[in-house]
């Protein structure tokens, strides 16, 4: 939109560029508010250490007037697609040489403290230099970049040094008497310096150019032009160096954690890779279809690094957002319940299903719908840092999240995450009011014209945009989301299978629905049910369920969603019907359980050689990694005793030849076992089935 022009109240920005650096730069009202911190030091700007396509560290200039929208991020409009003064630009390639960046920063004054983390101030300075003819407004932004590093370097490499150096025919005596005038501090006439540029310079901000000049002239009577003119020069210097400090300057959040172990290089980089991570979510969620009524954004991230200390610690850094800040939701299922908002949450619950259970961002907080220092969850917990919970952080939001209250999420059609009646809570008169709210917004004809106008987004796709740094999305479990009045409610097949709660069940139509592999959604399922048997009070609170129930319950999906130990979990549950028990232990079986394989063996039905020699076989091939001592210690059936068994189903069949071979291995298996009786039983055994089939040759011969 043009400047000087007021943005719809109602209105939607225009679609997002596919490529963009780091945010706009506030604007000269909140520059002026949030002032420059003490202490600065010059420092470095490294390449970011980021993945493909995630992110690109860039440079921009601070747009004019007043930004009516401050938690989009983008640039938008006509000055962006031309390159003009709201686009931001990148930088050089990571492989050329590039000049390093000043910043400002006060390592020893936090403005914010969290749990892990420390915030301070920072400041990078941009001096706009004049255009030349014909120049490309890039390369004008570069090298206003690389003119202002270059001029500050040069002035921060002349502070130390004695201002004899650049005035000559200054005597030591005459710099002591200066330097009492100007209000300094007392020196020995014997130290290595005595009026160093840098206090000059100081003496400049504080007193002005006027005043400074003044003692130089009444204490230095035997300065000539030339040496005026040296001293001037040299104050000119200082007073551009210092308003440049001030002035055209970007101000940045930067970041430090408080404990030594987690302040390294690779934990930095890996919180660059989460963000941008969930920058691209971000993106995602609004370019939905049917899009989400309010758009969201996430900061971008990057590393710096101050060169000019002794120890050149690492800071993350990000754009300094003003606002009211506020945490909707965190990474142990813990949700904000005094100011009632649905997007955050919708935001975290849309993740899990856009990445097909793969991950969940959670930790959600910033100014309004502008998020920042988010968390992410993946099903296997791995990667993205110490915070990752895994499952269980996925099982603890989602067990916490309002399916049944948030109009977006079923808005935009996503699918409930089931969960047992009376698992939750009951809602508030006023989270309730909340949602009849936005159920009544998202059904009126405002919503209907606004959204018809909003288009489909920009077509992204998330699965090929995370390879880089996650893994492949797993499918989930499931049907069509149900109306809101079914929402959470007990599904139709689940009320086929039996009459109560008493779940374990596998009936014959859902025996082919059972997948070959665990799903993400049978995983969160299975962490539930563990979290019921710890009697976790996070989850326990408020609910009025049976946890035991509840857990057998969460057992069950996740066994119907391709889930082992929850297969294994139904096989052995005694509540169950025995043809139940016997079909989930042929699934986990089937997938190369040997606990499985031996369960089933007690529950087939007498007699049934077949099933029993299929068994026994299964159980045989199916390698757990431990030896026959470890089974006899921990009580569990050994490889002999399988082998005797299948010795015995052979000799039922006819197959005597087979039976003496597999009672040879059970004699072979128990002497490794210690069991010598049963060696010597199995032996005699084998031989006595050997001396029959020979002397039956010998009466056929």
């Amino acid at each position: 939109r043009r400047r000087g022009t007021r943005a719809p109240r109602c209105g939607r920005p225009e679609p997002l560029p596919r490529r963009a650096g780091l945010p706009l730069a506030p604007s000269r009202q909140e520059r002026r508010r949030g002032g420059i911190a003490a202490g600065g030091r010059q420092g470095a700007w490294p390449d970011a250490p980021a993945p493909q396509r995630l992110q690109e560290l860039a440079q921009g200039r601070a747009p004019r007037g007043r930004p009516r929208h401050r938690h989009l991020e983008q640039p938008r409009g006509r000055d962006c697609r031309r390159g003009g003064r709201g686009a931001r630009l990148r930088c050089a390639n990571r492989g050329m040489d590039r000049p390093p960046r000043v910043v400002r920063i006060d390592p020893a004054n936090p403005i914010a403290k969290g749990r892990m983390r420390e915030c301070f101030r920072l400041k990078k300075v941009l001096e706009p230099p004049r255009p030349e003819p014909g120049e490309a407004p890039r390369e004008r932004a570069q090298r206003r970049v690389d003119h202002h590093a270059d001029k500050i370097y040069a002035w921060h490499a002349d502070c130390s040094s004695e201002v004899s150096e650049f005035v000559p025919h200054l005597g030591r005596r005459t710099l002591l008497r200066v330097r009492h005038r100007l209000g300094l501090p007392g020196l020995s006439i014997h130290n290595a310096t005595i009026f160093t540029v840098g206090e000059l310079a100081e003496r400049v901000q504080a007193l002005g150019a006027r005043k400074v000049e003044i003692e130089f002239g009444e204490n230095c009577p035997g300065l000539g032009a030339s040496e005026l003119k040296a001293l001037r020069t040299l104050i000119a210097r200082a007073i551009d160096v210092t308003t440049s400090w001030q002035r055209p300057s970007i101000n940045y959040m930067a970041k430090r954690y408080m404990k030594q172990e987690d302040d390294t290089p690779e934990v930095y980089r890996g919180d660059v890779v989460m963000q941008e991570v969930c920058k691209r979510l971000a993106l995602q969620f609004n370019s939905w279809s049917p899009p989400p009524p309010k758009m969201i954004d996430m900061l971008h991230v990057g590393l710096v690094r101050l060169t000019g200390r002794p120890d050149q610690p690492f800071f993350g850094y990000e754009s300094f957002v003003t606002g009211e800040y506020r945490k909707w939701n965190t990474n142990g299922g813990w949700r904000d319940e005094s100011n009632f908002r649905h997007t955050p949450h919708a935001f975290s619950f849309a993740t899990f299903r856009m990445t097909k259970g793969a991950l969940m961002v959670v930790d959600v907080q910033g100014v309004g719908d502008l998020y920042t220092d988010p968390q992410v969850h993946s099903c296997s917990g791995q990667g993205f840092g110490e915070g990752n919970l895994g499952a269980r952080g996925m099982a603890l939001f989602l067990h916490s999240f309002r399916y049944d209250l948030n109009p977006i999420v079923q808005y935009m059609d996503f699918e409930p995450f089931l969960l047992m009646p009376g698992e939750q809570p009951s809602a508030s008169e006023a989270e309730a009011a909340k949602f009849e709210a936005g159920e009544a917004y998202l059904k009126s004809q405002t919503w209907f014209r606004r959204s018809r106008s909003i288009g489909s987004g920009d077509g992204l796709d998330i699965e090929d945009e995370l390879d880089a740094v996650t893994w492949e999305s797993k499918p989930f479990l499931g049907q069509r989301a149900p109306p809101a009045s079914q929402v959470n409610a007990f599904p139709a097949f689940l009320s086929r299978c039996v009459d109560s709660l008493e779940v374990g069940e596998l009936p014959r139509d859902l025996r082919s629905s059972v997948p070959d592999i665990e799903t993400s959604e049978a995983t969160v399922h299975m962490a539930l049910a563990q979290l019921y048997d710890e009697r976790d009070e996070r989850i326990l609170a408020g609910t009025t369920v049976d946890p035991e129930a509840t857990s057998r319950f969460h057992t069950w999906l996740a066994a119907l969603g391709g889930c082992l130990p929850a297969m294994l979990a139904c096989a052995k549950d005694d509540a169950a019907t025995r043809p139940s028990r016997l079909q989930w232990a042929h699934n986990a079986a089937k997938r190369g359980s040997r606990e499985a394989s031996v369960l089933a063996l007690s529950l087939i039905e007498p007699g049934d050689t077949m099933l029993e020699l299929f068994y026994v076989q299964r159980a045989i091939e199916c390698d757990d990694g431990r030896t026959e001592r470890q089974r006899k210690s921990d009580m569990d059936t050994c490889q002999h005793e399988l082998h005797a068994r299948l010795a015995a189903a052979n000799l039922a069949l006819g197959d005597r030849a087979t039976a003496v071979q597999n009672l040879e291995r059970a004699a072979a298996l128990a002497m490794e076992a210690g069991e010598f009786r049963l060696h010597e039983r199995y032996s005699e055994e084998a031989a006595q089935l050997g001396s029959d089939d020979q002397s039956s040759e010998e009466d056929a011969n």
